[in-house]
């Protein structure tokens, strides 16, 4: 009876530490899962579940879907999954192609913050390499291939390499490092992909204008060629009008200078009187209006009959009036004569000839005047 008994304690433990070590009881473990295309041979539960070659759990289930796919479960150690990050990624891989798998978490460049949660799903895996898979590529390959000529050809490639072993080692040891440059430099070639998709949608939104603007260079350039004669004529006379140019500046730099120099001086006098030039500006039509009218006024009536018309007719004809102000002076005003608001002197009736005397032009041309003579 003792004897059964402990028959049975052993056969217990062996059966459990058989489940431990295929990792059917994973008390205390963190799940999460990663599907992946094909199962492949040697993926077995139980198997390792590695990141950066530390063991941090194990494979606890393997289910083939209906799609074709391989869900794989993991049970992570609860001490080791608190360093895996949330965006983790998985990869079946093995010491050889026949050899036993394992499942190892590929650590990513730029590992987050957070950590790996409770059943979650790692969405970026990468799948095994398989013999079969090697074979499926590789035989329909070989089937289009004559074996005489690949047997000559490994020869000739074997022949090849005879006596240049070093300079073959050194190749592929080159090929090596630049592959591995590539390999650093993933975050950058990312980059430039993306800078590529980027100019591909700005090309997108101008794809028209782009168009278009190719067009009507299109039609510049059928309108150069049907005009090359022209455009030679051009540009053979183009050297003679510059050196025609070139001459005028030469003999005339002098007289140019002067002109630069009185024109920024009459610039800088019209920028100060910018004021009264407005108020001129202003007033001009109203002046323009009573000098067409001042000069087709009639002044002039026949004295004597003749022909053409009776005594008293108008003449045909313009009639110019021109006020010499300043001969009429008779020089400053006495005490007490100045002129008085409600009085009209001569300056005025010579205003309101020439338009209204409410200010304007004429009271801007004689207002000096009217201030200091008489």
């Amino acid at each position: 009876m003792v004897g059964l008994l402990a028959i049975a304690i052993v056969g217990g433990l062996v059966v459990l530490t058989g489940l431990f070590l295929t990792g059917r009881i994973t008390s205390a473990s963190q799940p999460a899962y990663a599907v992946f295309g094909t199962c492949g041979q040697g993926l077995r539960e139980g198997g390792d579940v590695k990141t950066r070659g530390v063991l941090i759990g194990r494979i606890n289930g393997i289910e083939r879907l209906d799609t074709g796919e391989c869900s794989v479960s993991l049970a992570l150690f609860p001490d080791k999954a608190d360093t895996v990050p949330r965006n983790v990624g998985a990869q079946v891989r093995a010491k050889t192609i026949f050899g036993e798998k394992w499942v190892e978490l590929l650590y990513p460049a730029d590992p987050v913050d957070e950590r790996i949660e409770s059943g979650q799903k790692i969405a970026e895996t990468i799948d095994p390499l398989e013999i079969e898979t090697i074979l499926n590529t590789a035989l329909p390959i070989l089937d289009a291939i004559d074996p005489e000529h690949l047997a000559g050809m490994l020869e000739a490639l074997a022949g090849g390499f005879v006596g240049h072993e070093d300079a073959a080692i050194r190749g592929i040891e080159s090929g090596t490092e630049a592959v591995r440059v590539a390999n650093e430099n993933q975050a950058l070639f990312k980059k430039g992909i993306d800078q590529l998709n980027e100019s591909g949608e700005v090309f997108d939104e101008v794809d028209r204008d782009l168009l278009a603007a190719l067009d009507k260079l299109d039609e510049l350039n059928r309108f150069t060629t049907q005009n090359s004669a022209l455009v030679a004529q051009n540009l053979e006379k183009a050297p003679m009008l510059l050196r025609e140019l070139s001459t005028l500046f030469e003999t005339r730099f002098v007289d140019l200078t002067k002109i630069v120099d009185r024109g920024a001086t009459v610039i800088g006098l019209v920028a100060s009187q910018t004021d009264d030039l407005q108020r001129l500006l202003n007033e001009l039509p109203k002046f323009n209006s009573n000098w067409v009218r001042n000069v087709a006024h009639t002044c002039r009536h026949r004295q004597v009959a003749g022909e053409g018309g009776a005594v008293g007719a108008a003449i045909p004809g313009r009639c110019w009036r021109v006020h010499n102000i300043l001969s009429q002076t008779q020089g400053p005003y006495a005490p007490g004569e100045g002129p008085e608001p409600n009085r009209r002197t001569q300056a005025d009736r010579d205003a309101q000839i020439l338009g209204d005397d409410n200010g304007g032009l004429p009271a801007l041309l004689f207002a000096p005047l009217q201030g200091g003579s008489r």
